[in-house]
């Protein structure tokens, strides 16, 4: 099976190279030293992501707050994920086959920089081209990571002489471990800089004393002054510039790591081609249109947790300066839970896991549905932590989902992944300004989709088991 899934490459000029590296690699299987290389550049490339993405998870929870005039933070966002449809969909081929995988993040990681230099000054004409040049290049950023971390894991399953599966789901989990900790750095950053900083006239200490929250987001916990700003911005870009440069310097190629077998990403083959066939893989293969909505919750859940909590309840209830700390929780548990879920699936597989995150997930929406908003910290955290329980069973389950289901068409399949999820956060945040005043429609919809997206994969299930059992019939 490990022959099966992902494998890519950085240069087609370097076959010959590439040949004779791969069989010192695999002339080495038994020896430890080449397991624990591959397993170092995983943890490399994960440090790069997590400096990367502890400036912008932080700024995408603050954009509805910080750049709430006219909605164009929820804009921008809503902008940017359109921008991974078509970025995941007709970029990545033709940047992953040019550029190869390590570059290719290269270029995604120059891009965030970009988003973040925006934030300086966050007008219409700054913020709106830098949102969708960074959605652009996150779709190719993530088949890179994909291509990266799969093609990584599976020469590690050979070397040792483990199972594939069990080896993807271990290091899925500890790279979103390590990813989603960019959740508690860059939050705990931003809570820092604004509760010492000087950045509201609300008194924070009598928080206790305030009996109901802001219903329109207009209150004084929502202005920052610019100094402050700046400073959090350039902390931030420092922290870009470092991933930058532990990626240049840290990060092997995949090339140079003697992995030269070809894929469709890799291959350097006309996007059109690849949009063909991942729409193609739809009608071939029905079990990926009844995991469409579940892709698309993905997102959903996730641009909920950014845009509408830290937003409606945290903002409105508590301050801005409290969304860095709320976060946090989430970010820590999330972290944790990721990485249980990678050592969980071996044992009790991926069913239970995903169902007891969407039961989760299905309280939670119903508590916030039926609860009267108060500034009660205790609630407002334990929801947040909560939530983090579902992220980390939605994040990793379902990308080792695909790369398990759809071993033979993963280029395909991850596309097809990268495109539904975008148009979740998309849609998250399109309606987002329009709906502002109708939280409970916002939480009504989120439901409803969570039940169609489980009962469309419980039937998936269904179906995988029946195949499998009838396989065992015939062996």
């Amino acid at each position: 099976m490990a022959d099966l899934l992902l494998e890519g490459t950085e240069s087609a000029g370097d076959e010959e190279s590439d040949e004779s590296t791969q069989l010192h690699v695999e002339g080495s299987r038994s020896h430890h030293g080449s397991s624990k290389h591959l397993k170092t550049n995983i943890l490399m490339s994960s440090v790069a992501a997590l400096f990367i993405f502890a400036a912008f998870t932080s700024l995408q929870n603050l954009q509805s707050s910080l750049n709430a005039d006219q909605g164009l933070g929820t804009i921008c966002l809503s902008i940017l994920y359109g921008a991974v449809c078509v970025g995941s969909l007709l970029i990545a081929p033709p940047l992953v086959g040019t550029l190869r995988p390590k570059w290719t993040l290269f270029v995604g990681f120059l891009c965030h920089l970009a988003f973040t230099g925006s934030n300086y000054y966050p007008r219409t004409f700054s913020l709106i081209p830098a949102c969708f040049l960074l959605g652009a290049a996150t779709g190719p950023l993530w088949a890179s990571i994909n291509t990266y971390l799969t093609t990584c894991s599976m020469r590690i399953a050979k070397i040792d002489g483990v199972d594939g599966e069990v080896v993807l789901q271990r290091y899925n989990g500890i790279f979103f471990t390590i990813f989603q900790s960019a959740q508690i750095i860059g939050n705990l950053i931003s809570s820092l800089v604004f509760q010492f900083g000087g950045s509201e006239n609300r008194n924070l200490s009598n928080i206790s004393d305030v009996i109901s929250c802001s219903s329109n987001g207009t209150s004084d916990s929502l202005e920052v002054s610019n100094s402050v700003k700046y400073i959090l911005l350039s902390i931030f870009m420092g922290f870009q510039v470092a991933g930058v440069l532990l990626l240049v310097f840290g990060v092997k190629s995949l090339s140079r790591l003697g992995l030269g077998a070809k894929s469709f990403l890799c291959s350097g083959q006309n996007a059109f081609d690849f949009v063909k066939s991942v729409f193609k893989l739809h009608w071939q293969d029905h079990r990926l249109l009844l995991l469409i909505p579940i892709t698309m919750y993905s997102g959903l859940e996730q641009a909920y947790i950014a845009g509408e909590y830290t937003k409606y309840f945290i903002t409105d209830c508590l301050g801005i300066t409290l969304i860095g700390y709320v976060i946090i929780v989430y970010g820590i548990v999330d972290a944790v839970t990721s990485f249980l879920c990678g050592r969980l699936a071996k044992h009790v597989g991926r069913l239970p896991i995903i169902l007891s995150g969407a039961t989760l997930n299905l309280a939670l929406i119903l508590f916030l549905l039926f609860w009267s908003r108060s500034p009660n910290r205790a609630i407002l955290f334990s929801v947040a932590a909560l939530w983090g329980i579902v992220d980390a069973v939605s994040n990793t389950q379902t990308v080792a989902m695909y790369g398990v289901l759809f071993t033979d068409k993963q280029e395909a399949a991850f596309g097809s992944y990268r495109f539904w999820q975008g148009i979740g956060f998309s849609l998250s945040f399109a309606y987002s300004d329009a709906l502002k005043n109708s939280m409970s429609v916002k939480l009504g919809m989120l439901l409803g989709w969570l039940v169609l997206a489980i009962l469309l994969y419980s039937f998936m299930e269904m179906i995988e088991r029946r195949k499998g059992k009838q396989k065992k019939a015939f062996q």
